[in-house]
C-alpha cells in the first residue's frame, strides 16, 4: 500500500512539473513572438522615415539656361526681347505696305517704243509742249554752230547699236506732277538733236517719289457788345466757325539718263 501511495506522489509530481515547463515555454514563445513582431514593425517605421528623407528624383525637361553676353538673342525661337525696348511709334506719313507700283505718270520706256522708236523733231516738240522738265547735259564735243543742220528725227535705242559716236550724255527729270514719261523723253532727245546727235541710248529709268500735302481752312468769328440803361454793367458775347481740310499723298516724278549718239 505504500508502494502504491508512492508511486502516485511520484507521477504527479512528474506531471505538475511537465505542465510547468510547457506552461513556461508557451510563455517564452508568446513573448519572442511579441519581440519579434515589435522589432518587424520598428524596421517599418525607419524604413519609412527613411524614405521620406529621401530626394525624389522627378525627369523634367527643362530649358538650356542662355547667357545674354553670347548667345544672339534674334536668333529663331528664343524669346522675343524688344532689342532696343522701346515702343515703335507709326510713320508720320503714308506708308506703303510690300512692293510699290509708280504712280500713273511712269511708263517704262520698252512699253512707250512698242509701235515707234524714232520720232521727228516736230513730234518731239508737240510731245514736249507744256511740260516742266529739267534738263542737265553733259556733252562732249562743242556745241554745233548756229547755221549748222541739225538731224530732222531722233532715234531712240535701248540696247547699244551696231555702230555709233557717242556725243554726250543727259540726265532730265519730271519738275511738275502733270509731267508723264513720254514728256521726259521727248524733252532728252530735242536736247540731244541740239547737242549734234541724232539718237539717244536710254540707260535707265526710274521716279523720285515725293510726298506732297495741301490743306485749306475757312474761319468766321462775331463779337457782341452791350451795356445796361444804368451804365452799370456790361456784357460782351462772342462766337464763330469754321471748317477745314486737307489731302496728301506720294507723288512720282519720271526720270531718264541717256547717252547722245551719232549713228549712220
Amino acid at each position: 500500500m505504500k508502494k502504491i501511495i508512492m508511486l502516485l506522489t511520484a507521477v504527479m509530481i512528474v506531471v505538475g512539473f511537465s505542465g510547468s515547463a510547457s506552461a513556461f515555454l508557451d510563455d517564452n514563445s508568446t513573448n519572442a513572438d511579441a519581440t519579434a513582431n515589435a522589432v518587424s514593425a520598428a524596421d517599418a517605421t525607419a524604413n519609412a522615415v527613411s524614405a521620406i528623407n529621401q530626394p525624389i528624383n522627378v525627369n523634367v525637361n527643362m530649358p538650356a539656361q542662355k547667357d545674354l553676353t553670347t548667345v544672339n538673342t534674334n536668333a529663331k525661337g528664343y524669346r522675343g526681347f524688344a532689342v532696343p525696348g522701346d515702343i515703335p511709334i507709326p510713320a508720320q506719313g503714308p506708308a506703303y505696305f510690300g512692293n510699290t507700283t509708280p504712280g500713273p505718270q511712269f511708263q517704262s520706256m520698252k512699253t512707250v517704243l512698242i509701235y515707234k522708236n524714232t520720232f521727228t523733231v516736230n513730234e518731239l516738240t508737240i510731245m514736249a509742249k507744256g511740260c516742266d522738265v529739267d534738263v542737265m547735259p553733259n556733252p562732249l564735243i562743242s556745241k554745233p554752230a548756229k547755221d549748222a543742220t541739225l538731224a530732222s528725227d531722233v532715234k531712240i535705242f535701248l540696247s547699244k547699236p551696231a555702230t555709233a559716236t557717242l556725243v554726250g550724255f543727259i540726265t532730265v527729270k519730271s519738275g511738275d506732277d502733270d509731267d508723264v514719261s513720254v514728256d521726259v523723253m521727248a524733252k532728252a532727245a530735242l536736247e540731244a538733236q541740239k547737242m549734234g546727235g541724232n539718237a539717244i541710248h536710254i540707260t535707265a529709268e526710274g521716279v523720285k517719289r515725293q510726298l506732297k500735302s495741301f490743306g485749306w481752312g475757312i474761319g468766321l468769328s462775331n463779337s457782341t457788345a452791350t451795356m445796361s440803361s444804368s451804365e452799370q454793367t456790361g456784357t460782351i458775347t462772342s462766337g464763330g466757325f469754321g471748317i477745314s481740310g486737307g489731302h496728301a499723298g506720294y507723288v512720282d516724278f519720271p526720270w531718264l539718263q541717256i547717252f547722245v549718239l551719232q549713228v549712220n
